[in-house]
C-alpha cells in the first residue's frame, strides 16, 4: 500500500474527487454517497466542489476535512490543530456535539468562536484547555479520533510526561485538571448503589489491581502540602512521587 496523500483540504477534496468514477454512471453515483451522507450535503453540492464552482465553507468545510481524514488522508490543516481541539472538531463535524454547545461549554459568547478554533485561528488558554479535556472524557464513547499521521501512540500507551518547564507543567496541569473534571462524575456513578460490589472488583481490576489504591495516594498527596509529606512519608506507593523528585 502506498503512502496516504497529505496535502491541504482543497488539495485533499480535489484528489479525492478526480478518483471517483464519473458522476453520471450508476459506480460513480454510488462512490459519491459517503460524502454526501458524511458532510450532509447534496450531489449538487458534490458536483459544484467537482468543477471548481463552489468551496467547502465554514462548518462544512470542517466536515470536508474529517471525512478526508476518515479515508486515511493526513490533512495538514488538522494536524497542525492541538490534539484536542482536533477531537472536538471531529464531535463536531459528526454531530455527537454542536458548535453551539461547545460554545456554552467552553464559556465563549461570540457565535463564530468555535468555528475560528476549529480553523486554527484561535487558541484556548489553560482554563478553557481543560475544560475541553473534560468535554471530551464525557464523550468517550463516540467514534476513535481520525487517524494522525504524525502520532505512533497506542491506546494503551501511557502519557509521556515532557521535562519540567514552565510550559511543560501548565500543560500537566490543565490535563490533569481536566482529568479530574471528567472524572468526578464517573467516579460517582461508580461508587453509588447502581454499581455492585463485583462491578468495583472489575473495576479495580481493569485499573491493574492496585492502580486505583495508588491514584488515590497520589490524589491525597495532591490535596495539600501537608498532605503530600505525609503520603511521601507513609504510602507503600510514594516512590513514583519520590522519581519526580530526582
Amino acid at each position: 500500500m502506498g503512502k496516504p496523500f497529505k496535502g491541504t483540504t482543497e488539495e485533499g477534496l480535489a484528489h479525492y474527487l478526480a478518483s471517483l468514477p464519473r458522476a453520471t454512471t450508476r459506480a460513480g453515483h454510488q462512490a459519491r454517497q459517503p460524502i454526501i451522507a458524511y458532510c450532509r450535503c447534496t450531489t449538487s453540492t458534490v458536483r459544484r466542489w467537482t468543477k471548481g464552482e463552489i468551496k467547502p465553507l465554514g462548518l462544512m468545510l470542517v466536515r470536508v476535512r474529517y471525512f478526508l481524514a476518515s479515508q486515511g488522508y493526513c490533512v495538514v490543516e488538522l494536524e497542525r490543530l492541538d490534539p484536542a481541539v482536533r477531537r472536538l472538531g471531529q464531535l463536531i463535524a459528526e454531530e455527537a456535539l454542536t458548535a453551539d454547545e461547545a460554545r456554552v461549554a467552553l464559556k465563549y459568547e461570540a457565535n463564530n468562536v468555535i468555528l475560528e478554533l476549529l480553523h486554527g485561528r484561535r487558541q484556548l488558554n489553560d482554563v478553557r484547555q481543560a475544560i475541553l479535556v473534560s468535554l471530551l472524557a464525557r464523550h468517550q464513547s463516540h467514534s476513535a479520533p481520525p487517524p494522525d499521521a504524525t502520532s505512533a501512540a497506542t491506546e494503551s500507551s501511557p502519557p509521556t510526561v515532557p521535562p519540567t518547564t514552565d510550559d511543560c507543567k501548565t500543560s500537566v496541569m490543565a490535563m490533569l485538571a481536566g482529568f479530574v473534571q471528567g472524572a468526578i462524575p464517573l467516579a460517582e456513578f461508580a461508587a453509588s448503589d447502581r454499581f455492585t460490589d463485583a462491578d468495583r472488583e472489575r473495576l479495580r481490576q481493569l485499573c491493574g489491581g492496585g492502580g486505583m489504591f495508588h491514584l488515590s495516594n497520589l490524589t491525597a498527596a495532591l490535596c495539600s502540602a501537608d498532605a503530600r509529606q505525609d503520603q511521601l512519608a507513609t504510602s507503600p506507593n510514594n516512590r513514583a512521587i519520590r522519581r519526580r523528585n530526582q
